[in-house]
């Protein structure tokens, strides 16, 4: 009876970062073009208001996160395939 090889975690970890990234982006994106303008309404959506206040932060420890476990995963591809 063989034995499958194990999976790599770290793509699993960079296939989630990745996801919440371009999820991320795309709202980012969408707010700094003005298409949800926080001023046009009397109460701005929570994630426009989140946005603003951490937005920027969020998007450099998702790049950094995303950067780790790739490296992570490409260095050790040949033990997980053992």
């Amino acid at each position: 009876m063989t034995s499958s090889p194990l999976r790599n975690p770290f793509y699993v970890v960079a296939l989630i970062v990745g996801v919440a990234f371009a999820i991320h982006a795309t709202a980012y994106a969408l707010w700094y073009a003005g298409i949800f303008d926080s001023s046009a309404q009397a109460a701005p959506h929570p994630l426009i208001v989140w946005l603003e206040r951490h937005g920027d932060r969020f998007f450099l420890i998702e790049l950094a996160i995303l950067a780790v476990a790739t490296v992570a995963a490409m260095a050790t591809e040949n033990w997980w395939r053992r």
